[in-house]
């Protein structure tokens, strides 16, 4: 997905997504994303908003934070209550929509773990969406603020360490040397575990996720930072885009 519209694709996040894979833990992102929804343990709301008007199909895509789930989700008669009012909607035609600000889960996208969720406000907010019958597919890209950036090292120490606490012989002896790669290159005080506080000072993770690839804000004429894609030139956000799956619900 183009997020700042400079006809460049981008989704920078994928590199920390090609990093777990790297270390054998392929069900990072996705599957981690489509655990925490299925046990209600995030209720993560794509709000879809169609109007025929005109020549044209007009398209809304909202992203929010659900705080209490009830009935069968999956089952057609789930109900959710919005957590706060739904931010600024991305909007355009047809299946695809762009330049929305909305909240994500974006510790549960990582955290194979199962660790609690941190919900962030995103911007850049695109959407490539089908629906069929009571179900929506499609894929979903935001640009993440740089100060939300080591949010993402507790779940990853959570990922890590329990793929090594899980590996036979570890930690002297790891069975698999995925494990003992990642007690070399994480583990820097040698006791067995990975903390947050390692990852965070690891240049592997640094690298995998400080790619700020996009140029979203910048400063008006009253010095307020404000969305202003491509206009000072200096990039400011972390591209991501992951794939979604949802079913239709009531909102209370």
């Amino acid at each position: 997905m183009d997020l700042d519209h400079n006809g460049v694709v981008e989704s920078s996040l994928a590199n920390l997504a090609a990093l777990y894979q790297f270390y054998g833990l392929p069900a990072a992102v996705e599957g981690a994303l489509a655990e925490s929804l299925t046990t209600h343990q995030v209720a993560w709301v794509i709000e879809v908003s169609r109007c025929r008007a005109g020549t044209g199909n007009h398209l809304r895509v909202e992203l929010g934070q659900a705080a209490e789930v009830h009935g069968d989700v999956e089952g057609g008669t789930g109900e959710v209550v919005l957590a706060e009012a739904l931010a600024t909607p991305a909007v355009g035609h047809d299946n695809a929509a762009s330049d929305g600000v909305g909240t994500i889960p974006l510790t549960a996208l990582f955290d194979v773990a199962g660790g609690p969720a941190s919900w962030v406000l995103v911007e850049g907010v695109a959407a490539q969406l089908s629906e069929d019958g009571d179900e929506l597919s499609g894929t979903i890209g935001v640009a993440v603020a740089l100060d939300d950036r080591p949010k993402l090292y507790a779940p990853a120490a959570r990922a890590f360490s329990q793929f090594v606490s899980t590996t036979p012989g570890c930690p002297s002896r790891c069975s698999d040397f995925k494990a003992s790669n990642l007690l070399e290159f994480y583990d820097a005080n040698a006791d067995g575990a990975i903390s947050e506080q390692e990852v965070a000072a690891s240049s592997n993770m640094f690298l995998a996720t400080a790619g700020a690839d996009l140029d979203l804000s910048a400063l008006n004429a009253e010095g307020d930072v404000v969305y202003w894609p491509l206009h000072d030139h200096e990039v400011d956000h972390i591209s991501f885009v992951v794939g979604v799956r949802g079913y239709k619900v009531t909102q209370r």
